[in-house]
């Protein structure tokens, strides 16, 4: 075997760690990645972010128990950058929350952490 071919059997270990970590991230959670999209495919607010990876927002879902819950846990998380955005968005700035808003989010989020830890 020569150097180029173990170089290349390198690359496919290592193309395959990825897409195994990639799928193990896809499963847990709903992270972009930044880096694998396009410029171009990126929403506006991603491209400003200078991390690899962003937490989207989750979504409230009447079938599952805990979903309400990991929503307001999610927002919580993103509430520096929401207010960030809204601050330099005229659209945003309409519909951002109030610092009683965001008392609101924390104080619910508190009630359902015992039905999240029993589930």
């Amino acid at each position: 075997m020569g150097e180029h071919d173990q170089d290349t059997d390198d690359e496919e270990d290592s193309d395959t760690d990825d897409a195994e970590d990639s799928d193990t991230d896809d499963a847990e959670d709903s992270d972009t990645d930044v880096g694998s999209m396009d410029e171009q495919e990126q929403p506006e607010y991603q491209t400003e972010v200078p991390i690899a990876k962003v937490k989207s927002h989750k979504t409230d879902c009447l079938t599952r128990w805990n979903s309400t819950y990991d929503m307001l846990e999610r927002l919580q998380y993103l509430k520096d950058f929401i207010q960030n955005m809204s601050v330099n968005d005229k659209t945003l700035k309409k519909v951002a929350l109030s610092y009683h808003d965001w008392q609101q989010v924390e104080t619910i989020s508190k009630a359902l952490l015992p039905a999240k830890v029993c589930s």
